[in-house]
C-alpha cells in the first residue's frame, strides 16, 4: 500500500492504473462514462463483485478505460457502487462527466448521499445500506471537483455502452 487517491490507500499497481486513466483523460472537456457490475463465482466461496468502466468516445465507440473485483462482497449493488467510484477515482479533477449505470438503487443513492449529503440525516448516512462505500464514493466526488453527474439507463436494452462496460 503506498498512496492515497481521494482518501483510499492503494497499492502501487492499482494506483498505476487509476494515473494512467487520468492521464488519459485529462485532456477532455466532458467525459462521458458506462459502468456496469456483476457477481462473479456466484453459489462458490470464492464469490466477489466485479466491474468494468468503458468511456463513450466521440465516433460513438466505446473504450475500456478500467475493471476490478471486490473480493467478499456478494450483491450487485456494491458491484455497481465499485464501478462508480472507480470511475471517480479515474477521472480527472474538475472535469464534467457522467455516468451511467443501469441499477437505480445507486443512483438515487448517489442523489441522496453523496449530492444531498449535507441535507442527508446522521442516520440516514451511517445507517444506509453500505454506508461506508458511500462515504468514500462522497470523499472521492469532492475531491473530484463535485461535477459528477450520475444516470440511469437501462441495462441490456439496446444501449451499446453498458453491454461494452459488462463484457469488461
Amino acid at each position: 500500500i503506498v498512496k492515497y487517491v481521494y482518501g483510499l490507500l492503494l497499492q502501487r499497481s492499482t494506483l498505476q492504473l487509476i494515473q494512467s486513466a487520468r492521464d488519459r483523460l485529462c485532456e477532455r472537456q466532458r467525459l462521458t462514462f458506462y459502468s456496469d457490475g456483476s457477481l462473479i463465482n456466484l453459489g462458490t466461496e470464492q464469490v466477489s463483485a466485479a466491474f468494468g468502466v468503458t468511456l463513450m468516445m466521440d465516433t460513438g465507440s466505446f473504450a475500456p478505460v478500467i475493471r476490478g473485483r471486490v473480493d467478499g462482497y456478494a450483491t450487485s449493488a456494491i458491484a455497481d457502487l465499485c464501478g462508480l467510484l472507480a470511475t471517480i477515482l479515474v477521472s480527472p479533477r474538475n472535469i464534467p462527466i457522467e455516468v451511467h449505470i443501469d441499477n437505480n438503487s445507486v443512483v438515487h443513492n448517489f442523489q441522496a448521499l453523496v449530492k444531498g449529503r449535507n441535507s442527508a440525516t446522521a442516520r440516514q448516512r451511517l445507517r444506509s445500506a453500505d454506508a461506508q462505500w458511500w462515504a468514500m464514493v462522497h470523499y472521492a466526488y469532492q475531491s473530484q471537483g463535485m461535477m459528477v453527474n450520475v444516470k440511469w439507463v437501462k441495462g441490456h436494452a439496446g444501449n451499446l455502452g453498458t453491454p461494452a462496460a459488462d463484457k469488461l
